[in-house]
């Protein structure tokens, strides 16, 4: 609805395409797997033709009324960096945040374009410093606490979206070089 009172529709129809996305995998708790170079250049911009896009299969309209979502939503409440990191050999670092906390990690690395980063969030460390598999609680299946990004090449920020984990520590793993502790921030999360 336009100040003027006019009203413009924008339909969602069989004229539109549609192709599988950067995000291959997506679980609120489970992590994510993201590939940014399934997004090909200008696909954000009017006027853009996808080769090789499929057009969008027609459905039925949902039932019911539509309405804003009452959830609140997740927000970042504080920041701040890791406190140790070890080098684990074999493309592994171990960062410890210092506390554990729900949220997520941002990372700044350095990489060759098609190469692939690992994050694995965990609560609690084996007595052997490894990264303890227990404490699935509500995952009943798929990786446990994983977020999996592939590279575009050159320094980029890793950060999850859609996600959220509890952890004190991160495994790093992947083509890679060597992260220090000013390329992660912990970011605490919670609803409002």
């Amino acid at each position: 609805e336009m100040d003027d009172g006019t009203v413009q529709t924008i339909v969602t129809d069989e004229s539109w395409q549609v192709t599988q996305g950067p995000y291959l995998y997506d679980c609120i708790r489970n992590g994510i797997v993201y590939n940014p170079g399934r997004l090909p250049a200008g696909w954000d911009q009017a006027g853009f033709r996808g080769a090789g896009w499929q057009k969008a299969g027609l459905r039925p309209a949902p039932k019911g009324k539509l309405r804003a979502d009452r959830g609140l939503p997740i927000r970042v409440t504080r920041e701040f960096a890791p406190v140790k990191i070890d080098t684990k050999g074999d493309g592994k670092w171990l960062l410890d945040g210092g506390r554990n906390i729900a949220g997520w990690a941002r990372l700044r690395v350095k990489g060759k374009a098609g190469g692939k980063v690992t994050l694995r969030y965990r609560e609690l460390l084996r007595r052997d410093g490894s990264l303890d598999p227990r404490n699935r609680g509500h995952i009943k299946s798929g990786p446990l606490q994983t977020d999996i990004f592939w590279l575009t090449g050159g320094e980029q920020t890793l950060e999850p979206r859609f996600v959220y984990h509890g952890f004190r520590y991160v495994e790093v793993s992947g083509d890679i070089e060597p992260p220090k502790l000013t390329d992660m921030t912990v970011r605490v999360v919670g609803t409002d």
